[in-house]
C-alpha cells in the first residue's frame, strides 16, 4: 500500500446498526449527508455497498436563494 501523506480526507463514516442488525455509516461532505449501506449482493467473493449523497438543511437554502434571484 502507497502512503498516504499525500491523501485528501474527503469525509470521516461512522458506523451504525439498525434494529434489525443491518450494519450502514453515514457522514458528511460539507452539507451533504452520506449514507452508505450493504446491498445485499456480491462481486467477487465481496459484499456490494451502495453509497448516497443527499443535501441537506444550508445547502436547500442557499440553492433556493440562488434560483430565485
Amino acid at each position: 500500500m502507497s502512503s498516504h501523506s499525500n491523501s485528501l480526507v474527503l469525509a470521516k463514516l461512522y458506523e451504525h446498526v439498525n434494529r434489525r442488525g443491518k450494519r450502514y455509516f453515514v457522514g458528511r461532505i460539507g452539507a451533504v449527508k452520506l449514507l452508505m449501506g450493504e446491498t445485499g449482493n456480491v462481486d467477487r467473493g465481496s459484499p456490494v455497498w451502495r453509497t448516497s449523497a443527499q443535501e441537506v438543511g444550508l445547502a436547500r437554502e442557499i440553492a433556493a436563494d440562488e434560483g430565485g434571484r
